[in-house]
């Protein structure tokens, strides 16, 4: 999945499958295409560690232009919204 600004300078994306890391991608004419990470994260009192997102499903970026929500199609499905901005 991918999404741009209004202005359709900037591209963000997401890839990933069940054998692997889901990532978030980033793409615009002065800085070319830029991994910008994977999603980790920690839930209170989980014993086995950090979970990571492994099929990232959807993109999406808030009308203000500020945040990314981040949709995932993974045994529990999640959204996660990043600031961008």
């Amino acid at each position: 999945s991918m999404c741009t600004n209004k202005a359709k300078t900037k591209l963000w994306g997401v890839a990933g499958d069940d054998e692997d890391l889901g990532y978030v991608f980033e793409y615009d004419d002065k800085n070319g295409l830029r991994q910008r990470g994977i999603i980790n994260y920690n839930i209170p009192n989980y014993f086995d560690g950090p979970t990571s997102l492994h099929v990232l499903a959807s993109i999406t970026l808030s009308p203000d232009e500020k945040y990314l929500a981040i949709g995932s199609k993974d045994r529990i499905a999640e959204v996660h919204v990043v600031n961008i901005g």
